[in-house]
């Protein structure tokens, strides 16, 4: 593709605003197959709010860690305030107080990135539920929806069902 090309898919891809349309419609709403623009992605509401809900577990578990380590650090600093003398008895010490600082550094910068998503993820929500008027399913429908993804990921290996999610 040359390069004028390029940047024409880009601008256009920037200043037009996504449309949805219903491709086939499901007896669970939430199945219901959408296009997504003019990409002809087909995707469901069902893997929208999965997204969701996996971007909230991932939030969850970096905040027990932030708070995990958090708590790491201040033992460290109270019971070996020595920390900045380094000897060779005090490198454990001084490795995990580094160890979780860094981890804190990052898993903030994760967290910021996980709430984008989430903020992105549920405009999308909206706006399908705007554009097509699909919407959210009952509760007798999500447990039928998530006996069909159980029964489908029933014989997939641990790996494969990352790969699924991913």
């Amino acid at each position: 593709m040359n390069e004028k090309k390029l940047k024409n898919k880009v601008a256009n891809k920037v200043t037009n605003k996504v449309t949805y349309k219903v491709v086939s419609v499901h007896e669970a709403p939430e199945l219901t197959k959408i296009e997504k623009g003019n990409i002809t992605t087909e995707i469901t509401l069902a893997d929208t709010l999965g997204a969701i809900e996996q971007n909230a577990k991932g939030i969850s578990q970096i905040e027990s860690e932030v708070r995990l380590k958090k708590a790491l650090i201040t033992n460290v600093v109270t019971n070996h305030p020595e920390v900045l003398n380094v000897d060779l008895k005090m490198q454990i010490a001084v490795h995990t107080y580094y160890e979780a600082n860094r981890y804190i550094e990052i898993a903030e910068i994760k967290l910021k990135e996980f709430d984008e998503a989430q903020t992105e993820l549920k405009k999308e929500v909206d706006e399908i539920k705007k554009q097509t008027g699909v919407s959210k399913i009952t509760d007798e429908q999500k447990n039928e929806i998530m006996k069909e993804i159980k029964n489908k990921l029933e014989d997939k290996s641990v790996d494969e069902v990352k790969d699924i999610l991913n």
